[in-house]
């Protein structure tokens, strides 16, 4: 018995049996587990903390914001860090195309380099566990 999860601008998911179904179009599982979450690393340029000096971090967090909002998602958190990334951000997404768009976006601009690393779940590790794979070590 199908029923109807939730509408998104891609078209329909389909709750069946506790598991949330693919939607044709769409790379993405929307369902028991929600909207896809990303990992971004922000790293400034020279130029990109001229910007962060003038500005300050909340008006930095709210452009950033502002951006997801654009590709279809949402800003959940925002931090500012010492070390290789001076910031961090997480973003929800649509899908993997929604999350590159602000990537590009952002880094072709010039005031910021980012790296993207798609978040998983605990449950969609648990899936991955139990997905059998064929993997031969080169030279064997």
């Amino acid at each position: 018995m199908k029923k109807r999860l939730q509408r998104k601008r891609e078209g329909l998911y389909w709750l069946v049996a506790g598991e949330a179904k693919w939607n044709p179009g769409s790379n993405q599982i929307y369902g028991r587990w929600g909207v896809p979450k990303y990992l971004q690393h922000v790293s400034y340029t020279a130029e990109g903390l001229k910007g962060l000096l003038k500005d300050g971090g909340s008006k930095r967090r709210a452009a950033i914001a502002e951006l997801a909002k654009s590709a279809g998602g949402k800003l959940e958190a925002c931090y500012f860090a010492f070390g290789e990334s001076d910031l961090y951000c997480i973003i929800e997404a649509p899908d993997n195309t929604s999350a590159a768009a602000v990537a590009l976006a952002a880094n072709a601009a010039g005031a910021v380099r980012i790296k993207t690393t798609v978040l998983l779940t605990p449950e969609e590790v648990d899936q991955a566990t139990r997905k059998s794979v064929t993997f031969h070590v080169p030279g064997q």
